[in-house]
């Protein structure tokens, strides 16, 4: 899954991160961002995404 940041919507700097996302379980994700720089995209980082427990 992608979530690709460039929509008219948003700032600038914001339209530059591309985020790519995959599921590892239900509700559970991992990720990599990265920053385009002209038409280079530049990693970032690694981050997780949870869907939260329901209480």
């Amino acid at each position: 899954m992608f979530l690709d940041h460039d929509s008219a919507n948003n700032p600038g700097h914001v339209r530059r991160f591309h985020d790519e996302l995959v599921a590892i379980d239900e509700g559970l994700y991992l990720a990599t961002s990265h920053y385009r720089e002209g038409e280079r995209q530049r990693y970032l980082c690694n981050f997780a995404l949870a869907k939260p427990a329901r209480a």
